[in-house]
């Protein structure tokens, strides 16, 4: 039986429901492989590993306060049982586990790094002709797989880089249980970080507040700061008569009630300033959201270019408060939330990333 390992020293229990657990367990769920997830985190930090039952733990030791020899040290135990190697974030430092694994199983460990890429990767010197530069991406190309998530950054590697980059987006986490959008209502959702400068959920407040939709509610889920507390009371107190279609619901950490909120929503909304790709869309299109997001890099990706959803320019209050009022107007044709997830579960369910994963490193070679 082969093994996988997915490789993330700081990983918390959240992150095993991310693509940090979700390869390594759908690997294991459609291949039969050994699956673990390596990080610093005790086993018993990590209750989510009762529910995705067959993904197991690695403990990352802090022998040291460098993360990277406690990487060494963490490969040098373990690298010669391990089949795939699942690295995230592009970093020269990478390169050294890269060298370090293929040099300890002599080639035969296949090493993937998942660059988990934002819009900084457009200025990170990639193009550049120096002698430093060529060798970056000499070096870069040796991973066995090297991955973006939106199609507009793996058009800018392909196109403008001599990198070999694939197209993997990330997926969601589906629970099998009965979906039904009888109790869909004319409600927005949005799942965030209220406060976050990036997430900028006050933008969304803003243009609900100026469109001052008759027919829609709008639910605010996350944990929020006291200063945008501060800041919904005094814009609701502009604005009295939308008091009661605004809801500052604070962090959901039970999934099945989570999940209840999207199939009440019809449409979800992310206005977020920048997304390396915004996992929370393609959990929303599993539940038959139509989805309103800023022009993040996977806006186009995960609306299939706005058959599933709108775009609106990131931190454009009219241009959103425009869309929210064609939606209470009926000027925007919502699709049956049937299609919108059968969209997502084509597209974005784990074991279709995972199979393409596979696929590309040739994990029977």
């Amino acid at each position: 039986m082969k093994t996988i390992v997915s490789v993330f020293p700081i990983a918390k229990d959240f992150h095993l429901f991310k693509e940090i657990g979700m390869i390594p367990f759908f690997f294991q769920k459609e291949y039969d492989f050994k699956s673990y997830v390596a990080c610093y985190e005790d086993e018993v930090e990590l209750p989510s590993l009762n529910v995705l039952k067959g993904l197991g733990h690695l403990k990352i030791n802090r022998v040291t306060g460098s993360e990277t020899i406690n990487l060494f040290i963490f490969i040098f135990r373990y690298v010669r049982k391990i089949d795939i190697l699942v690295l995230y974030h592009l970093s020269l430092r990478k390169v050294l586990v890269l060298i370090l694994a293929k040099c300890l199983t002599f080639g035969k460990c296949k090493v993937y790094l998942k660059m988990d890429a934002d819009g900084r990767y457009f200025n990170k010197g990639f193009q550049g002709y120096s002698l430093y530069s060529r060798l970056k991406n000499v070096a870069y190309n040796l991973f066995d797989l090297l991955s973006v998530e939106t199609s507009s950054l793996h058009h800018f590697f392909s196109t403008k880089t001599k990198l070999k980059v694939q197209l993997i987006p990330n997926g969601y986490f589906p629970d099998h249980s009965k979906l039904n959008y009888d109790e869909k209502s004319n409600r927005i959702l949005t799942v965030s970080r209220p406060g976050d400068p990036v997430k900028n959920v006050e933008m969304l407040v803003k243009s609900f507040l100026k469109s001052n939709p008759s027919n829609w509610e709008l639910s605010i889920v996350g944990q929020y700061t006291d200063s945008f507390r501060d800041f919904l009371s005094a814009e609701l107190a502009k604005t009295p008569d939308a008091r009661g279609k605004i809801y500052l619901l604070g962090p959901i950490y039970d999934r099945k009630e989570l999940k209840l909120l999207y199939l009440q929503a019809k449409v979800f909304a992310l206005t977020s300033i920048s997304e390396s790709f915004g996992i929370v869309l393609v959990e929303a299109l599993s539940n038959g959201c139509f989805l309103l997001t800023s022009d993040v890099l996977a806006a186009n990706d995960v609306t299939e270019n706005q058959k599933f959803g709108k775009i609106f320019p990131i931190g454009d209050i009219d241009a959103l408060s425009n869309l929210l009022s064609d939606l209470d107007l009926g000027r925007i044709l919502l699709p049956q939330p049937a299609t919108i997830s059968e969209f997502a579960e084509e597209n974005f369910h784990w074991k279709v990333i995972v199979r393409k994963i596979a696929a590309n490193l040739n994990i029977y070679d």
